[in-house]
């Protein structure tokens, strides 16, 4: 098979997001950097795509000298380097490929999130308004923006004394770096920019299958939903019971685990509360009230660097939230901590709240 149609075939693959079976292919081609990079790059976004970024490294390394210039490439080299934590190192392949290519916005706002991790905020933020500028629908860079006055705001926050010192200092590699930051969009690792990236009153005992309305899936969880709220403070018990009823019914769905999660924090069952809620999250809730309830967990149960994450996601995506600021405050009111005081604990009495069968 030609080079030319193998790669078309793998760009196929990576628009599915079948990114596996590219390594896969690639492994059986005997794929290397050296001998076919643009087809190599089609395995390094792959690989950056799977998480998998101390191998991706790897590939980047070896296309650099082939790839050089190259602002697609570029943009990918220095987003592994940040996940990596190598931060200096991703400013020199940033700043490099913006000399060649100095108004390619999807390297300048890559890089001015880059930049943002630094606390180099005049500089991003010259560089984020003026795409936003330019065009108003970028929504990345306005989401950028809003994680940058996040963060000025902590460090406007922190006091300005020897405590908060690492804060402030200039060693940037040395400061709060946290992995699960928001990270750059998936359009970083784009190839050639063409990889796309009315409420009822409380009813007393619960939910009953025959209380279910015959109606729109949609329209059915929302009123559900709304009944189980009403009983969540008195009932949160019974709240958990509703939520395994309409699992049964409706399947997979992030406002169940929504609610669920906000069950558990009543019945003060924290752990089962945060991963109800990471479901969500994951399952691609975007409410206001997941993130603000996962800042509280985390930092909590001493996580602190995971909860300005999760506060930091809802100033990207609702910067006027009306609890951002208020929740921040209590959380942080000096500024953003270095580090998290004890991410991992070992605690006995908090085993087995639940079954697997």
């Amino acid at each position: 098979m030609s080079s030319t149609n193998f790669q078309a075939k793998l760009i196929a693959l990576f628009e599915k997001k079948q990114f596996q079976t590219i390594l896969d292919r690639a492994q059986n081609e005997e794929i290397t950097p050296a001998a076919d990079p643009k087809t190599a790059n089609i395995v390094a976004a792959a690989l950056f795509q799977l998480g998998r970024y101390p191998d991706c490294i790897l590939w980047c390394d070896g296309l650099s000298p082939s790839l050089k210039g190259d602002a697609n490439f570029a943009s990918m080299h220095g987003a592994v380097l940040r996940r990596l934590g190598r931060l200096k190192d991703a400013e020199n392949v940033f700043r490099a490929a913006l000399k060649d290519n100095s108004n390619n916005a999807f390297l300048l706002n890559n890089f001015a999130n880059l930049l943002i991790d630094q606390q180099s905020f005049e500089e991003a933020e010259s560089i984020l308004k003026a795409l936003i500028e330019e065009n108003p629908n970028y929504e990345d860079a306005k989401a950028n923006l809003n994680r940058l006055i996040f963060q000025k705001n902590l460090v406007d926050c922190a006091p300005k004394d020897s405590a908060s010192e690492s804060l402030n200092s200039n060693d940037t590699e040395n400061r709060f770096i946290d992995p699960l930051m928001a990270a750059f969009s998936d359009e970083e690792v784009a190839l050639a920019g063409s990889l796309s990236t009315q409420q009822k009153g409380p009813q007393p005992g619960g939910l009953k299958p025959t209380d279910l309305p015959d109606r729109a899936r949609d329209q059915e969880l929302h009123e559900t939903l709304a009944l189980a709220r009403q009983t969540i403070d008195s009932d949160p018990q019974q709240v958990i019971r509703d939520c395994s009823l309409l699992h049964e019914k409706l399947g997979i769905q992030a406002p169940i685990y929504e609610v669920a999660g906000e069950a558990y924090i009543r019945l003060q069952l924290f752990g089962d509360a945060e991963t109800a809620l990471l479901i969500a999250h994951g399952l691609g809730s975007m409410e206001g009230a997941v993130a603000l309830n996962l800042a509280n967990l985390a930092a909590m149960r001493g996580d602190q660097c995971l909860a300005i994450h999760w506060l930091e996601l809802l100033a990207q995506r609702q910067p006027d939230h009306p609890q951002l600021k208020q929740v921040q405050n209590t959380l942080f009111p000096e500024g953003a901590p270095k580090t998290s005081s004890s991410p991992f604990q070992i605690n006995l009495d908090q085993r087995a709240p639940g079954r697997f069968t």
